[in-house]
């Protein structure tokens, strides 16, 4: 035969997106069966094609080998078996393929170690590349992450990356290759996709009965088949494809047989014989590393040997944008994941060094919980286009992560507290604050909670530090239990040191001053005045900079029609207003939006209240009621918003506005990523499926650098990862209401239109300089940093009234996470560098027998003997201590 054909079989298996995972749910009478059971049958039936022929298959991720084997058991040493002579093969998808803009850096570093961890446990192999199928952008460091991983080639991704060069560049500089066709060598790319979608049993609406054997599905559909009722898009069938293969110029073909919830017909390896017989085309059944063996090996020896032409990579940082409805729907998901992400992390960190007094760390529980965080993360997951039954798994899973969290937390805080030598002070109680950072933070609000009695008495709140030095407290707030009272306390004027804790003294006595109206509506503090009329906000003035940093229209809530999907925008918005600002003159509001705008202070802060109600019925919007605060505390050079939105709308959009007193080139601005920052610039819109409507992703924050001035305005968020920079201003989304389903196949998704009660909170700041001079990564974690406290007990303990446990001298390095090693007696200190300049680094606080630097799979790489990180450096750090050399400072006798 002159003709060749190797053949690639796999399954997109989605966890979330038109059922749930592991939950039955209900639609119009109806029981839909989830994920779980499909890839259960599409396993059985691979297992035995697999079995019984030259097939080989491809599994993208580790989540659903591991449910399909919890509910066969028996199959483990069949599947062991296939995968060490080679039948299956192990992609290097993580535990699930997540979406990577929109989690933090260690969230993509844990989805890839425990799957992979998992691999080797169980198979004796791991993945030998990395795959990214069906994500929705790819963020610039994954190519330092798969590196570090061990992996040369990212073999599978979609909808960015059109028509690449080989390699991939990072924002670091490492390099992966991506080429996924090799036409230019005589090798035509062919595809089979099927996604075709199963229904419900016709007899039992999904209950399970006989005639469908109790799967509640109707199986009767299978690939192959030229049903084409129940495809997404018309597809040509099997034989059509080897026609076209015959009458190709073309005697080479990579041919992918992919679906993602139907099976394959019972003849699928005898049709493809039978077709290459007949029409002259030797077929040879291969996995990916089978391709990149046969045709892209060059590449890899390029890579490894360290030579790539220049003209070989591609130009771009990163495989963005795309799909940017994703950034902004189901808001709530993504405050969820950015708020269980940070619980992880300081819980995590705790644990690992109360380890050293007697708590058993608990790794399996924290590999536990961060492999269900892969399920929210999950690439149709966080960036929610799945179904409202999905959402409310997705809820489940996130109570739960909240709540080994929270058990993890509680144990390590009470264990390093039973350590702590605290002498008692006559007429005071005590509790201790601990800091997950490192670095000491002090200029901020303190959240915390204090347990008392339920018959104590309540007459006010004094918070001293152990040294006398008070506290400003500025609102205590009461939780009545059955049993025992729970006071929500804000305050502030007190620092914590890195890493660490600090014990604080309180007694009942002592309210804050209530907040009194002002005459005007100006409020203002050492470091900024925000001044509004009864037309709304007109300027924030920065006292040190001497500087209008914001005008007129700052702050606004801005309503416009976003007609889509939750993918995205399909049509260009053609309406738009201010609601809480009827004269701002780009955003005028032509209906009267009753705004009400008053503004209060007491001796800590003042605050700026507008609130509201906005209905425009010809635009689908319903209501919006709306309350702003605006907060200057004294002493914090820090502007704190918090907007609360109860509506009901449909295809429309909420955003704030910050007009800037300057333009940037190109409206270029600094997006904080997954370990880094991108100076990113401003791009034309497209609005169609897979398009990107101006908005790009960003973590934490947003800044823009007035070059002329020098200085720089950032915008930080809690959980809210949409921005955009255009003509000078900043704007962050907030809500949107898609209503055009995803595809004709998704069940039920109306929940996606956000309606009711949300309460989003950002901040704003400024600083001479650029982003290293402000600090602004470290207060972009910090805001999104919940703090950990206990009560306090009086006794003698071997620890100070105030400690770090580590902490590191350069300002540009970020500490993101503290862990015990998965093997070995080791604590695993992830560090990165985030501002893009090199930096020289040194560890203190802990004391260690050595100290290695080890791959993100935590495989020693070299001894050292002193810490340098290159710009936007990634590292982890394998350090042996024990619990005897831990060095006590303010030891209290």
């Amino acid at each position: 035969m002159d003709k060749k054909a190797y053949i690639i079989c796999l399954n997109h298996m989605d966890p979330l997106w038109r059922r749930c995972f592991n939950e039955h749910y209900n639609f119009e009478g109806s029981v839909i069966r989830p994920y779980s059971d499909i890839e259960e049958a599409l396993f059985d039936q691979w297992l035995d094609i697999i079995s019984n022929s030259d097939c080989k298959y491809s599994v993208e991720q580790s989540l659903t080998v591991k449910t399909y084997l919890d509910r066969n058991p028996d199959k483990l040493e069949l599947f062991r078996h296939l995968v060490k002579t080679g039948k299956i093969e192990l992609l290097g998808g993580g535990e699930t393929i997540i979406d990577y803009n929109m989690v933090h850096g260690e969230s993509i570093i844990r989805n890839h170690l425990y799957s992979i961890q998992w691999y080797k446990e169980t198979f004796g192999r791991i993945p030998s590349s990395a795959y990214a199928a069906d994500t929705f952008g790819l963020s610039a460091q994954l190519p330092q992450i798969f590196r570090k991983f061990g992996y040369t080639v990212l073999s599978g991704y979609d909808r960015v990356f059109d028509n690449p060069r080989p390699f991939w560049r990072g924002l670091n500089g490492d390099v992966i290759y991506i080429k996924k066709d090799y036409e230019d060598i005589g090798v035509k790319k062919v595809v089979f996709p099927d996604y075709g979608k199963y229904f419900v049993c016709p007899d039992c609406n999904g209950e399970g009965c006989g005639v469908c054997s109790y799967t509640g599905v109707d199986y009767s559909y299978k690939s192959n088949n030229m049903d084409l009722e129940n495809f997404i898009f018309k597809h040509k069938d099997m034989e059509e494809t080897y026609r076209e293969m015959q009458g190709s110029k073309g005697n080479t073909f990579i041919v992918f047989f992919t679906s993602e919830e139907t099976l394959k017909t019972e003849d699928f390896i005898a049709l493809n014989e039978e077709y290459g017989k007949k029409y002259g085309i030797d077929i040879e059944y291969v996995t990916f590393e089978d391709i990149i063996g046969k045709f892209g090996q060059s590449y890899v020896n390029m890579l490894s040997a360290g030579n790539i032409p220049e003209e070989d990579i591609d130009p771009r940082v990163e495989g963005n944008p795309v799909c940017t409805g994703c950034y902004l729907s189901r808001i709530e998901l993504k405050k969820l994941n950015r708020k269980l992400e940070h619980m992880l992390l300081s819980c995590e960190k705790f644990a690992t060094f109360a380890s050293d007094f007697g708590m058993v760390y608990p790794k399996r529980k924290i590999r536990r919980l961060w492999n269900m965080m892969g399920m929210i993360q999950s690439h149709d997951s966080l960036p929610a286009s799945h179904v409202d039954a999905g959402a409310k798994e997705l809820q489940k899973i996130g109570r739960n992560v909240a709540l080994g969290a929270a058990q993890i937390c509680t144990e390590a805080i009470k264990t390093i507290e039973r350590k702590i030598n605290i002498p008692e002070r006559e007429g005071y109680k005590a509790f201790v604050l601990f800091n997950p950072l490192n670095w000491t933070v002090g200029d901020i609000p303190f959240d915390i909670v204090i347990d008392v009695s339920k018959d104590q008495i309540i007459e006010g709140l004094t918070i001293e530090e152990y040294n006398g030095k008070r506290a400003e407290v500025m609102d205590i707030q009461c939780v009545e239990g059955r049993m025992k009272k729970s006071l929500k306390v804000k305050f502030k004027g007190v620092y914590i040191p890195p890493i660490g804790y600090k014990v604080f003294y309180y007694k009942f006595e002592g309210n804050p001053k209530p907040l009194t109206e002002k005459d005007n509506k100006t409020i203002e503090n050492e470091f900024y005045r925000i001044e509004a009329s009864n037309h709304g906000v007109s300027c924030f003035y920065d006292k040190m900079l001497n500087e209008i940093i914001l005008t007129e229209g700052a702050g606004d809530i801005i309503v416009e029609d976003d007609w889509g999907s939750p993918y995205g925008t399909l049509i260009p918005p053609y309406f738009r207003e201010s609601i809480s600002n009827p004269f701002t003159m780009d955003y005028m509001t032509k209906r009267d939006s009753g705004v009400e705008i008053k503004a209060f202070e007491n001796d800590q802060k003042q605050v700026l209240v507008l609130k509201g109600f906005y209905s425009f019925k010809e635009r689908n919007i319903q209501k919006i009621e709306w309350k702003q605060e605006i907060t200057l505390y004294n002493g914090i050079d820090k502007i704190y918003f918090k907007t609360d939105i109860d509506w009901e709308a449909a295809n429309c959009r909420l955003k704030v506005s910050f007009p800037m007193g300057f333009k940037t080139r190109d409206d270029e601005a600094y997006y904080e990523i997954p370990y880094g920052t991108l100076k990113r610039k401003a791009y034309d819109s497209s609005y169609e499926f897979a398009g990107a409507n101006g908005d790009w992703p960003a973590l934490n924050f947003v800044s823009c650098y007035n070059t002329e001035k020098d200085y720089t305005v950032s915008l930080i968020n809690r959980g809210l990862p949409c921005y955009q920079v255009r003509n000078g201003t900043i704007f962050l989304s907030l809500l949107r209401s898609p209503t055009h389903p995803v595809s004709g196949l998704v069940f039920d998704f109306d929940r996606a239109r956000d309606a009711g009660r949300h309460s989003f909170e950002y901040m704003l700041t400024t600083n001479k300089g650029g982003l290293r001079d402000g600090n602004v990564v470290q207060k972009g974690i910090e805001f999104n940093t919940e703090f950990l406290s206990c009560n306090g007990n009086y006794k003698c303990g071997s620890l100070g009234l105030e400690h770090s446990f580590l902490r590191n001298t350069s300002g540009n390095v970020i500490i993101s996470a503290v862990k015990k090693s998965e093997y070995g007696d080791y604590k695993i200190i992830r560090a990165y560098e985030a501002y893009g300049e090199a930096a020289e680094d040194r560890l203190e606080g802990i004391s260690y027998e050595t100290i290695e630097e080890a791959d993100l799979q935590e495989n020693s790489v070299k001894a050292l003997s002193g810490i340098r990180f290159e710009k936007f450096e990634i590292k982890t750090l394998k350090v042996r201590s024990h619990p005897s050399t831990i060095v006590v400072k303010k030891v209290v006798k």
